[in-house]
């Protein structure tokens, strides 16, 4: 199944009322999502519209599975979702600048004197992280980066939809990569290296796939410990 971006960006949940049940959570999660109707959110994960109603009204115990389902569809982890299970809440970052054509950068200014701010999405508890070691992926990624994404053998995504996107891809041959992939009209993909001396992989039969969700950048060594 794919996973899809919630129409807007969720911040932490919080289970304050000890009486919610799964399905008023599921509700509200679905709300802040941007679904207006249950018709709506049952239409997009592919669940029968019956079905998913009495998962709202509690008729219907969620399994783990469907769970996981709902989970993706709404970035939440899991355990949210089941069990109330609290996420920090971290503080929004302030949006200081914004970057345009050629990567020039543009400071934010505001007359009234607010500030933009942005939410660190709440599915980050869900993602597993794999380090860069060496300077190979240079310059998209250097020795000692981070790079977090979900485990491709939990989250199933279609890879023809990943197009262009930077994933962590495994080969039918059980071969792995982080590479910018491309859907050729055979059905197979492109693997696109991130330099020059490095040779794309052509006509590639991808098993799984999972896109770069996040990245945490390394720090020079004399920096690293301020």
């Amino acid at each position: 199944m794919n996973a899809i971006a919630p129409r807007k960006k969720i911040g932490p949940v919080m289970a304050s009322n000890p009486r919610e049940t799964a399905g008023d959570r599921l509700r509200a999660a679905r709300e802040r999502a941007g679904y207006g109707s249950a018709m709506e959110f049952s239409r997009a994960v592919g669940v029968n519209a019956t079905t998913y109603a009495h998962h709202e009204n509690g008729r219907r115990t969620i399994n783990t599975e469907v769970a996981k389902l709902y989970a993706r569809f709404l970035n939440l982890p899991v355990g949210t979702l089941l069990a109330g299970e609290e996420l920090p809440a971290f503080p929004p970052i302030p949006i200081v600048a914004r970057i345009g054509a050629q990567g020039r950068v543009q400071d934010v200014t505001s007359k009234s004197g607010t500030v933009q701010k942005v939410e660190l999405p709440a599915y980050t508890i869900d993602l597993v992280a794999a380090p860069i070691v060496g300077d190979d992926l240079y310059p998209a990624y250097r020795d000692g980066d981070v790079v977090f994404y979900r485990d491709p053998r939990e989250e199933r995504f279609n890879p023809e939809e990943l197009s262009g996107c930077v994933c962590m891809v495994e080969l039918n041959d059980g071969r792995k990569f982080v590479r910018k992939i491309s859907a050729q009209p055979n059905g197979r993909f492109t693997l696109i290296a991130f330099r020059h001396d490095v040779p794309d992989l052509f006509d590639q039969i991808i098993v799984r796939a999972s896109p770069i969700e996040l990245v945490q950048h390394a720090l020079p060594p004399r920096l690293s410990n301020r």
